[in-house]
């Protein structure tokens, strides 16, 4: 679907890393780039529920545009991208977070 929202990470070394620190319940910062128009009650309370679970994680939030959000991830100024509709980078894996709306 075109205009579905979009989840899209980087695949390497840094993310694998990223995410066993979160799932050993460790200390960081996570960027997490999205295009404003996707922030609604859903995904506030999943994000509530990511704090709740890890609390050391710094979550930092960037809004963008659907292009520039993959822009900020491939350059590593994001861990993961929420966008609309699906990206062609052969560096970037791409998955739909739903159909059907938030």
């Amino acid at each position: 679907m075109p205009n579905s929202p979009q989840i899209i990470q980087p695949l390497d070394v840094q993310i694998a890393r990223a995410v066993t620190a979160v799932q050993g319940g460790e200390a960081g910062a996570v960027t997490l780039a999205l295009v404003g128009t996707l922030a609604n009650a859903t995904l506030t309370a999943r994000l509530r529920e990511f704090r709740e679970q890890f609390p050391g994680v710094d979550l930092r939030l960037r809004t963008a545009l659907s292009d520039e959000v993959t822009s900020l991830v491939l350059r590593g100024e994001a861990a993961l991208g929420l966008r609309y509709g699906p990206t062609e980078n052969p560096g970037l894996t791409c998955v739909t977070a739903t159909t059907n709306g938030w």
